[in-house]
């Protein structure tokens, strides 16, 4: 599946047809492109039919707000939510017969791939389970202060970039960086923002004064 409208439309029907579980495990640089209200009406109406839903979130790196909010809704209508070390892959498993993984562990616009083999459905599931037992329950850990998290010297640079180059191989080139690596960063500035857009990241940042 080539875009992120491709993407959202198989986790639909997926969800759609899933009657017994769904396990996501979903970095936080994720939760921008998929932590849409379209994504919560989804889980809501999932949870509302009896289905088991168990998602995994990343410890590296701050929720966005609208991310945060959409994990408390989920885990007040009965989703079980966990904090997990070192998540760094994206994967979303239905009925432990159809998984969606990125392409791309770091740029989930480049598509994501489809899985309905048992084998490999089936070591996504044992990978799940090992970090679900590690993980700690999300009402457990303390919740952090809004406007604490501040960029790193190398993302100040980027979010410069992120506001002035008109192409992405332009502010890579510029920061002395593979495109890869540059626009992970970029992802993991919306992230850090909360924004759901570029343009609303720099809006964001310069009110902040990072820029």
């Amino acid at each position: 599946l080539e875009d992120l409208g491709q993407a959202l439309a198989r986790i639909d029907r997926a969800a759609y047809h899933a009657d017994a579980e769904i396990l996501a495990a979903v970095p936080n640089r994720a939760l921008v492109p998929l932590g849409t209200a379209h994504t919560l009406s989804l889980g809501l109406r999932c949870l509302r039919r009896g289905v088991r839903v168990r998602t995994l979130v990343g410890s590296d790196a701050p929720t966005p707000p609208t991310g945060a909010d959409q994990l408390r809704r989920l885990r007040s209508h009965g989703a079980e939510v966990r904090v997990a070390e070192g998540l760094s892959e994206l994967v979303l498993v239905y009925d432990r017969r159809t998984a969606l993984v990125p392409v791309d562990a770091h740029d989930i616009d480049r598509g994501v791939l489809c899985i309905e083999e048992s084998g490999p459905v089936s070591s996504l599931v044992t990978l799940f389970e090992r970090l679900w037992a590690a993980a700690t329950d999300l009402a457990d850990r303390p919740a952090s202060k809004p406007g604490t998290d501040s960029p790193t010297g190398t993302q100040r640079t980027v979010l410069l970039l992120m506001c002035t180059a008109t192409k992405d191989e332009a502010g890579a080139r510029a920061a002395g960086m593979s495109l890869r690596t540059y626009r992970r960063h970029v992802s993991d500035l919306l992230a850090l923002l909360g924004a759901c857009s570029r343009a609303q990241a720099a809006l964001l940042a310069r009110e902040r004064g990072w820029v």
